[in-house]
C-alpha cells in the first residue's frame, strides 16, 4: 500500500484499531508480534518499539514464546506514530505487562477472528470513502485481497521507497540476512540504477572538467639561473 492508502485503511477501521495498522504498516511488525506486544516494550519517548515476544496463531490457539534471535530487535517509530500510541494508552488502564492490543471484548487478539470481523470489512470502507474522493490524485483503491500481513509488506515498501538501504530494511524487519531481505524486496528498486547512472555520469563530468582545468592551466617559466641576482 501506499501511504495514503495506509491511512485510508486506519480511518475506517473501527475504532481503536487505527492505531494497530498504522504500528503494522510503518514498522514492519509481524502479526504474531503485534499480537504478542506489551505495553513494557514501548519506550515512546524515544519513539522505539522492543520486539522479544511472538504469538502465532496454530490450529486457533496462540502459541506464546520469544521471537528466533535475528528477528529480537528493537524498531523505531515515525513521531507521530509514537504520540498516537502514547494517546491509545492513556485512555484505557494498563500495566507495564499488558498487551497493547486486545480483542474487542478483551483478551489477546486472534488474527482468525480479527481479520473477518475487523479488517476485511475495513477494506470496503476504505474503498467506499475513497470511491467519494476527486479522481485526479486520489489514492487506487485497497486490493480486495489484501491481507494482514501485507502491512508489513508495506513497511518495507515504503521505507525503501524512501531511500532506506537493504541493510536498514534488514534490521528493521529482523530478517536473519541482507540476502533475504534483498531476494522479497529487491524488486522494489526499479529505478536505482537509472539513478545511479546518473550519478557517475555526473562524477565522470566533474573528472573531465577538473582535468581540462589542470591541462589549460598557465604556463609556468622557469627563472633563469642567476637571475635576480
Amino acid at each position: 500500500l501506499t501511504a495514503a492508502q495506509v491511512e485510508a485503511l486506519a480511518d475506517a477501521i473501527v475504532s481503536p484499531y487505527g492505531v494497530l495498522i498504522r504500528l503494522a504498516a510503518y514498522t514492519g511488525l509481524r502479526p504474531c508480534e503485534f499480537v504478542a506486544l506489551k505495553v513494557d516494550r514501548l519506550d515512546l519517548l524515544r519513539g522505539t518499539v522492543r520486539v522479544a515476544e511472538a504469538a502465532p496463531e496454530v490450529a486457533g490457539h496462540l502459541e506464546w514464546g520469544g521471537v528466533k534471535t535475528h528477528e529480537a530487535r528493537t524498531v523505531r517509530l515515525p513521531r507521530s506514530l509514537a504520540e498516537e500510541l502514547g494517546a491509545y494508552l492513556a485512555d484505557r488502564p494498563h500495566d507495564r505487562d499488558d498487551l497493547v492490543f486486545t480483542a474487542p471484548r478483551g483478551g489477546p487478539l486472534r488474527e482468525s477472528k480479527f481479520v473477518p470481523g475487523r479488517f476485511k470489512p475495513a477494506i470496503a470502507v476504505a474503498n467506499e470513502a475513497l470511491a467519494q474522493l476527486d479522481p485526479d490524485g486520489r489514492p487506487e483503491l485497497l486490493p480486495g485481497g489484501l491481507r494482514l500481513y501485507d502491512l508489513r509488506h508495506t513497511a518495507a515498501s515504503l521505507m525503501i521507497r524512501q531511500g532506506a538501504s537493504i541493510k536498514a530494511v534488514q534490521k528493521q524487519l529482523g530478517h536473519a540476512t541482507a540476502s533475504i531481505t534483498l531476494d522479497t524486496y529487491g524488486h522494489l528498486f526499479p529505478d536505482e540504477l537509472e539513478a545511479l547512472a546518473g550519478r557517475l555520469e555526473d562524477a565522470r563530468a566533474d573528472a573531465l572538467a577538473s582535468l581540462a582545468r589542470t591541462q589549460r592551466g598557465p604556463a609556468v617559466v622557469p627563472l633563469r639561473e642567476g637571475a635576480g641576482q
